[in-house]
C-alpha cells in the first residue's frame, strides 16, 4: 500500500521543482534524510514483497547488503 501511495509522486519532480538554493543548510539536510529514508523505506518493501516470511533480523541484513552493493556500484 506504501509504494502505491508513493507511486503517484516522482520524488525527483518534487526536489527539482523546488528552490534548492533558497533553502537553509538545515533545511538541505533535513530534505536528504528524508529522501534516504523514503528510499530505504522502499527497498525494505521490496524485499518484504520477495521474502514473505522474513524475520526482521533477516530484513536488516539484506537491507544492509543491497545498501552497500548500491555503493559499490557508483564507485565503479
Amino acid at each position: 500500500m506504501y509504494l502505491n501511495n508513493y507511486a503517484k509522486h516522482n520524488l525527483w519532480d518534487l526536489v527539482l521543482s523546488l528552490k534548492l538554493e533558497k533553502l537553509r543548510p538545515e533545511e538541505k539536510v533535513n530534505l536528504s534524510i528524508n529522501m534516504v529514508d523514503v528510499v530505504t523505506r522502499i527497498c525494505a518493501e521490496g524485499i518484504k514483497a520477495q521474502n514473505k516470511s522474513i524475520s526482521e533480523r533477516e530484513l536488516l541484513e539484506k537491507l544492509r547488503e543491497r545498501m552497500r552493493y548500491s555503493k559499490h556500484l557508483k564507485r565503479v
